[in-house]
């Protein structure tokens, strides 16, 4: 990314022009500010991310939180608690907020830096959850993790900001569809269908079960179109490390490959 004034070039996967408005206290860039160049070393980028995700998940406050959203799962819809700090820098947990099964509103508390929901259908974070969070952390830079734990406890997941001006961007280029017809609210409609195939194409040539299916997609369209933000999920060691799906168009219909960064 590099700025000149107000006006910024950030890549995208897409040789797309448009004006875009970043963070209020900035003025809208030139239409002609967007060009395409191959996205900078992901993990890298995600590094120090993960390793403040994984450092606050070893927390008392953490696990106090995971223990109790995993005990109201069991009404089958989503929950979330919010982490801030008072101006003393102690930690501030808010009250849990109930929800549907599909849907919870976000609670907010002093100095949000985090907060934490389940997916009772056991899925990794989706594309809503996504634009959710980058809405957050506009109008909060501090807030930059957000952490996914399925309802069977068998993995958590962080969304992870890596770059805050791409993350606006982008959202600003491609912004949230919430009437896309047989999509949940997310991705634009081609986005989304482009999106919903990847996940057919893993689980079908590539044998990939849902769950990895849908981690895979959702990153490779984060890195693909260099979203500014990252898809982490906690290892068997219990760090979180970023997922990162990558295509390689020369090998036919076999071309998605996954790392997980260091």
């Amino acid at each position: 990314m590099k700025r000149i004034a107000n006006i910024i070039t950030i890549t995208f996967g897409l040789l797309v022009p448009i004006q875009v408005c970043l963070l209020p206290s900035l003025a809208c860039v030139n239409k002609s500010s967007f060009v395409y160049t191959v996205n900078d070393d992901f993990c890298n980028a995600a590094k120090s991310g993960a390793t403040k995700a994984t450092a606050f998940m070893q927390t008392r406050f953490f696990a106090q939180a995971i223990q109790k959203i995993l005990s109201a799962a069991a009404d089958g819809n989503e929950h979330c608690i919010a982490f801030g700090k008072d101006k003393h820098d102690s930690v501030i947990i808010s009250t849990m907020v109930s929800g549907q099964i599909n849907a919870v509103k976000l609670p907010e508390t002093e100095g949000k830096f985090t907060d934490i929901h389940n997916h009772p259908q056991n899925s990794p974070p989706s594309s809503g959850d996504f634009y959710d969070f980058v809405a957050g952390a506009i109008k909060n830079p501090a807030f930059d993790i957000r952490y996914i734990v399925t309802n069977n406890g068998k993995a958590v997941y962080a969304l992870l900001i890596t770059r805050l001006k791409n993350a606006v961007a982008f959202t600003a280029l491609y912004p949230k569809q919430y009437k896309v017809k047989g999509y949940q609210p997310g991705f634009p409609e081609k986005m989304q269908e482009e999106y919903y195939d990847i996940i057919q194409l893993l689980k079908g040539w590539h044998k990939k079960t849902a769950t990895e299916a849908a981690e895979m997609a959702l990153a490779y369209m984060l890195n693909h179109y260099n979203a500014g933000v990252a898809l982490l999920k906690m290892d068997a060691n219990g760090e979180f490390k970023a997922i990162n799906t990558t295509k390689n168009i020369t090998k036919g219909s076999n071309p998605f490959m996954v790392t997980i960064c260091p």
